[in-house]
């Protein structure tokens, strides 16, 4: 089975909806092309930011393959019409940059993103003129 977008693909693929979850993503060795499940604990922090980046800046398109993954299980007899109805609903109940933030994933990422460093205070160059003042 191959990959239509990193990051979604599973063994079953009308799982993708469950894939943002928050311990694992996919991702694609550039060498061999093969897919690989990687813990997010075991990412670099380089890593997680990129990841985490890259989802909020494609937010509206993993909506959109999460919405088709639904459908496909409504489709393949994994879930009912009923049950479908209310994902889809939860689905698009915001908007796709509001969804991703609160989606497992994107919630641990944040969590394991290292807090930002205390910005330094430094002094300002200032000409002659005016440092002879001080």
């Amino acid at each position: 089975m191959t990959a239509d977008y990193p990051g979604l693909y599973t063994d079953v693929a009308s799982s993708a909806h469950a894939l943002l979850q928050s311990h694992s993503w996919i991702t694609r060795d550039p060498d061999t092309r093969e897919l690989h499940l990687v813990d997010l604990d075991a990412m670099t922090p380089s890593h997680r930011a990129h990841l985490l980046d890259w989802l909020r800046r494609n937010a509206h398109v993993m909506r959109g393959h999460v919405h088709r993954s639904i459908n496909q299980s409504q489709r393949w007899g994994a879930i009912t019409w009923v049950e479908r109805a209310e994902l889809i609903r939860d689905l698009e109940a915001y908007p796709p940059e509001v969804w991703i933030e609160d989606t497992p994933l994107v919630r641990r990422l944040v969590q394991l993103e290292p807090p930002a460093a205390p910005r330094r205070e430094r002094q300002r160059w200032l000409p002659a003129r005016l440092r002879r003042n001080r």
